[in-house]
């Protein structure tokens, strides 16, 4: 019987069952139990939310088993798992170190992202020939439907030289762009992201500002160093990141001492430093960003002679 004809049958009875509730029977001339007749209401309810019209029902769950092909150590197995299984929000994920597999359940659409991301992470170790990594920078791109944080990125590093420059790294873009999901790979190099557009092209911004030979600083198109690069970001105030490049700098310990007068200078919430760029990152306000660029002054953090002060076009962004 469809389930329209059912609930209409049940719905009829109900009416007449709440009808004679609490009055005699005409057979027992014995009142009607109450609390039977809200047992029968509430099946009858849990009845209606099941059927109700215009409800997607549940979908159906699927399974998976993603071999990996590149992953070398139980930890590469490990981490890939981490990073579908909390980017795709994906509950039931088995990780098999000596099969160098996951065996994944999830949703049609978690499923489906679970394996573009493990064919993306699923890259041999980072190549150390400049030719060869450059064939693997960038970063790759997968929609989501839904809106909202429905997109994901895996940005493929060329430059950091090992975890903890990926790591440094990860940490100035979660922190500055704001983004939740971020997990970095280790042996392939990568940076995986997912938030809206606008955050995902600031991160963008960022890791190709800090993805640069160790010890070196990008270049303006006259081929001079910058003494900041900037990005504007356009969400309704005054929102700025700039990434200041301390060219006389020459120790970490003097960066570090250099980003902590900044940050009180400025009041800065969210400013880090990038020891192998000698570079501070800072998102903040017009006016706490110029209150930064006066304590870096004071600080003796100065551009050499030949360094001109170039601002580079702004990029923009909604966030």
């Amino acid at each position: 019987m469809p389930a329209g004809a059912i609930a209409g049958a049940l719905w009829r009875f109900v009416l007449g069952y709440t009808f004679r509730l609490n009055t005699a029977s005409p057979i027992s001339k014995e009142p009607v139990d109450p609390m039977f007749g809200k047992t029968v209401l509430l099946v009858f309810a849990l009845f209606l939310a099941s059927v109700a019209p215009g409800q997607a029902p549940a979908e159906e769950s699927i399974a998976r088993v993603l071999s990996l092909v590149h992953a070398q150590t139980a930890q590469d197995v490990q981490e890939i798992g981490l990073v579908i299984r909390a980017v795709s929000e994906i509950r039931q994920l088995a990780v098999d170190t000596e099969r160098k597999s996951l065996a994944v359940r999830g949703t049609t659409g978690q499923i489906a992202l679970a394996e573009w991301l493990s064919k993306e992470l699923d890259q041999p170790p980072r190549q150390q020939t400049a030719g060869q990594q450059g064939q693997r920078t960038g970063s790759h791109e997968y929609r989501l439907g839904g809106g909202g944080e429905d997109l994901v990125r895996v940005f493929h590093l060329a430059h950091p030289a090992g975890p903890r420059e990926l790591q440094e790294i990860a940490t100035v873009v979660r922190s500055t762009a704001d983004i939740r999901w971020l997990f970095t790979y280790n042996a392939a190099g990568t940076i995986t992201v997912r938030g809206t557009a606008a955050k995902l092209a600031l991160a963008e911004w960022l890791i190709k500002e800090l993805d640069q030979p160790t010890g070196g600083q990008p270049s303006t198109r006259q081929g001079q160093q910058p003494l900041f690069r900037e990005y504007m970001v356009e969400s309704g105030g005054d929102d700025v990141v700039r990434v200041f490049y301390l060219t006389s700098v020459r120790t970490p310990q003097r960066l570090q001492e250099i980003g902590a007068q900044v940050r009180t200078t400025a009041r800065a919430r969210r400013l880090f430093t990038y020891i192998p760029l000698n570079a501070i990152a800072m998102r903040g306000t017009s006016a706490e960003i110029s209150l930064a660029d006066r304590g870096r002054i004071s600080a003796g953090a100065l551009c050499p002679r030949n360094c001109r002060r170039v601002k580079p076009t702004a990029s923009k962004s909604g966030l």
